[in-house]
């Protein structure tokens, strides 16, 4: 009971709550209830809606859902609706992607998804000389003048998405992260749905085929072949002498599209009604993945449909004081994509 009394005493504060006596003390108490609150997370949360992965047809179910209370309260919808939908691009690993050294007629591969994992941003195949560009987060040559795949070491400054623009704009044509053994799987993870799919913002943008490397399958497949890998902190080491790399990246790319909700109580006073106070919430969980005890939905009860619940019931009890609702104006926003790295809240 403390706790969400200093909650709404935050609140009232900062909307204005509370300066005709008795309605600060009437919400404190409006309207919100355990069974209001389970019954929202009951139904958010439930098998039929697989976890309200982004995007998909249970987080969609959710959206109508949020926006269908949100009407039925009375909430002003923005000027585009109460549901705006963003686009978002779904990239899905193929399983025919390749790496190989060579020098000469002698060959040495590595295995896809043990000692490399492709990234999902680019597709094609290319071939190129090596060049070793250090540990930088962006930069390397300002212009390549034969085709070349540029190998970088992972560090924890950089940042992947920079080193496969830098590489792009200095025409190499391929790109080579390189990591501990112990670290490659798990970083690439961070990308990837159940290490196949990725989303990400916007349009497709021109980018390059670019891959994870095991730092000692690289240089044990170079070492075959009698060439020697640079220190690690040699910065732009040029071109391996008679080496030549190829990368195939075997990549399906779609554009999709996923839904933020955005519900307005207006304020009720007429100089600071047109200042907003933002309460929001994702509306999205993990969806269905690995099976943990048999079970591949994550249903997601408290990240985070008790959060949308939570914002409902707040949204329905100012909805209900009418006249004597906060002086600002309050937009609640249920959003999504918050799992795949806040995509919905960029």
């Amino acid at each position: 009971m403390k706790r969400r009394v200093m909650v709404w005493a935050i609140l009232a504060a900062t909307l204005g709550l509370g300066c005709r006596g008795a309605p600060g003390t009437e919400l404190a108490d409006h309207d919100i209830t355990p069974g209001d609150m389970r019954a929202r997370v009951s139904f958010l949360a439930a098998d039929r809606l697989r976890g309200r992965g982004t995007p998909s047809e249970g987080l969609d179910i959710a959206a109508a859902y949020v926006e269908s209370e949100f009407r039925r309260m009375g909430l002003r919808p923005s000027k585009s609706g109460y549901t705006r939908r963003y686009q978002l691009v779904m990239s899905d690993m193929g399983d025919g992607w390749s790496l190989a050294l060579r020098r000469g007629s002698r060959r040495a591969a590595l295995r896809n998804r043990t000692d490399f994992w492709g990234l999902p941003w680019a597709a094609g195949t290319v071939e190129g000389r090596l060049r070793f560009v250090g540990t930088a987060s962006t930069g390397g040559p300002a212009e390549e003048d034969e085709p070349t795949i540029w190998i970088a070491r992972l560090s924890p400054s950089t940042v992947p998405r920079d080193w496969q623009r830098a590489a792009s704009a200095a025409g190499a044509v391929g790109l080579l992260l390189v990591t501990p053994s112990e670290g490659l799987e798990p970083q690439v993870r961070h990308w990837l749905s159940e290490g196949r799919t990725a989303y990400e913002l916007g349009d497709i943008e021109v980018s390059v085929p670019a891959a994870m490397v095991s730092e000692e399958s690289l240089t044990g497949a170079m070492g075959e072949l009698g060439l020697v890998a640079p220190p690690a902190d040699v910065q732009d080491d040029g071109l391996a002498p008679g080496g030549q790399l190829s990368l195939a990246a075997d990549l399906t790319v779609e554009t999709l599209s996923a839904p933020n909700v955005l519900g307005i109580v207006r304020g009720r006073d007429r100089r600071l009604r047109n200042e907003y106070v933002l309460v929001s919430a994702h509306m999205d969980g993990l969806g269905v993945g690995l099976p943990v005890d048999g079970d591949s939905i994550y249903n997601g009860a408290d990240d985070n449909a008790s959060g949308t619940a939570a914002i409902l019931e707040i949204a329905e009890a100012m909805a209900e004081l009418k006249g004597d609702g906060p002086r600002r104006s309050v937009a609640f926003l249920a959003v999504s994509g918050e799992e795949r790295g806040l995509l919905g809240s960029a």
